[in-house]
């Protein structure tokens, strides 16, 4: 009756209003009559949002569904992902109440763990929200973080290609932050970061924006599935390297990224025993699970020996030490590129003695890299992991600690006449590269030598 009484919307919709909240609220459970009040809610609210005299309180009714518990929000999944798309598609242009924003991002996020035809429809939803062109204003200083949460649960509950989907879409998150510093719209009222000590501006940046933003990076490149975790790792990579230091961080907030957020993942990825085991059983409960799908269309045939099962799960221990070699050489690479890029920015805004500790910090990476900081994994894992897959890594450490360190040198980072960086630098060098450091202290002195003539030669000029 209230969709049909279109230039009357407003006297038959408290009504509705009210016999919905006494069916929605109280439901414990998906029911027949549960899942057509939540459909009717859906469509009137499509239909009524562009009424600005109705739109806010449209808006506060989708928290009935916000509230609804897991099992109903999962048996109705598919109705309420397609009614929020159509929702937000045909008039996402007129929710301007932060609030409305949080309820619609709510739903979302809890589409996560259901089927996956509601969560292709919530990705599509967050994918138009999200994209370049959108005219929309759900991404503002108060809604950045549900989006974030949103996203952050497709990353980590959903399958493996929702789950990479969603790290584009993570990406894509990362490209608002500078336009809504242009933009002015995030607020410049005075906060103190705990974390960095920062108040105002900047540490409401860092607190609110790119912390949780890396955080989350950070949090999908420990995902035991390795074609997300290495995914992951590919994307920061990118949002590093897309930035410039004019809209991404100040050498404050690199202190923190690095000391807080890269240093513990690379340590964590490097963490033998954690790593390999958990990549291990995350990849067999895959396999059981289609080797289940594949019993029940089989039959009998599906029954495997002894033998056949040994030779799978060595196959599948080689596959996880792939994977696993694959992360920690992105992982090194990520390392490399993050401080070649952004040391200038760093190295002038920071102390020399926090700057020598952050440069240390780097170099351990690499120590840990080769070196590993806990005990070998367990015998099901290493009986097949000697030797194997770490011969990429072995090559691949030397070469990028001699780069950082030419690239230290040519710009007066790293030089003799700084006895203290310079000895601490080759200290621990020493203890993971015995075997190359004299050729690398060799070129680094002949190019900090070539560096100090330059200057000596253009200072004379």
């Amino acid at each position: 009756m209230t969709l049909q009484n279109r230039d009357r919307l407003h006297i038959p919709w408290p009504a509705l209003h009210a016999v919905l909240v006494r069916i929605i609220a109280p439901a414990t459970r998906p029911s027949a009559l549960l899942e057509r009040s939540v459909i009717a809610l859906l469509r009137v609210a499509t239909r009524l949002l562009h009424r600005d005299e109705l739109r806010n309180d449209v808006l506060r009714t989708l928290n009935l569904i916000v509230r609804l518990p897991a099992e109903a929000t999962s048996a109705l999944s598919a109705p309420i992902a397609a009614g929020l798309y159509n929702l937000v598609k045909s008039h996402g242009s007129h929710i301007a109440s932060t609030p409305g924003w949080h309820a619609i991002f709510s739903i979302i996020e809890s589409m996560a763990r259901c089927p996956s035809g509601a969560v292709d429809t919530a990705l599509k939803l967050l994918s138009f929200v999200l994209a370049e062109k959108s005219s929309l204003n759900a991404v503002c200083a108060e809604t950045f973080a549900p989006v974030l949460d949103a996203v952050m649960a497709f990353v980590s509950f959903a399958s493996v290609n929702a789950s990479l989907q969603a790290l584009d879409l993570l990406f894509l998150l990362s490209q608002r932050i500078p336009l809504l510093v242009r933009s002015g719209k995030i607020d410049d009222q005075e906060k103190l970061n705990e974390d960095t000590g920062a108040n105002g501006y900047e540490g409401v940046l860092w607190a609110e924006y790119w912390g949780p933003l890396l955080k989350g990076f950070s949090t999908a490149a420990r995902d035991p599935r390795g074609k997300v975790r290495n995914q992951a790792l590919v994307a920061l990579e990118k949002v590093i390297a897309v930035h410039s230091a004019s809209d991404f961080l100040s050498a404050s907030q690199w202190k923190v990224a690095l000391s807080t957020v890269i240093f513990p993942l690379m340590k964590q990825l490097f963490n033998t025993q954690g790593f390999l085991e958990a990549t291990f059983e995350a990849e067999r409960a895959a396999q059981r699970q289609l080797r289940l799908v594949s019993s029940t269309s089989a039959g009998s045939k599906a029954r495997r020996s002894a033998s056949v099962s040994a030779d799978h799960d060595e196959q599948l221990v080689r596959s996880v030490l792939a994977a696993c070699a694959k992360t920690q050489l992105r992982a090194v690479m990520l390392t490399s590129k993050t401080f070649l890029q952004h040391h200038a920015v760093i190295a002038a805004g920071l102390p020399p003695e926090e700057f020598t500790d952050l440069w240390l910090g780097v170099l351990d990476v690499f120590r840990i890299a080769l070196q590993g900081d806990v005990d070998e994994p367990s015998e099901s894992i290493a009986i097949y992991a000697r030797g194997s897959e770490a011969d990429e890594l072995q090559e691949h450490v030397p070469e990028s600690v001699k780069n950082m360190l030419l690239v230290m040198c040519d710009c007066g980072l790293l030089s003799e006449s700084d006895s203290m960086r310079w000895n601490a630098t080759f200290s621990l060098i020493r203890t993971f590269l015995p075997n190359n450091v004299e050729d690398i202290e060799s070129l680094a002195t002949m190019s900090a030598s070539q560096d100090s003539q330059t200057v000596s030669v253009t200072t004379s000029t």
